[in-house]
């Protein structure tokens, strides 16, 4: 019997952020500033993200 491993994938996505704001550069600016923390995203997922998956580390080696 093999031992198990462990495998590390990246899988694209993309977040989509609704910013109230007077002008674009003010949205973008309070994104770069609050994205991810003040701000939550809806994540979204491509079709075939998890069909093109990069395997990144095995164990924790490198793959790429």
């Amino acid at each position: 019997m093999s031992e198990e491993k462990d495998y590390l994938f990246s899988v694209e996505c993309h977040y989509f952020y609704e910013i109230q704001a007077c002008d674009e550069k003010t949205a973008r600016k309070i994104l770069q500033e609050k994205g991810g923390f003040d701000i939550s995203g809806e994540q979204i997922f491509l079709d075939d993200a998890y069909e093109k998956a990069i395997l990144v580390e095995v164990n924790g080696e490198e793959c790429i």
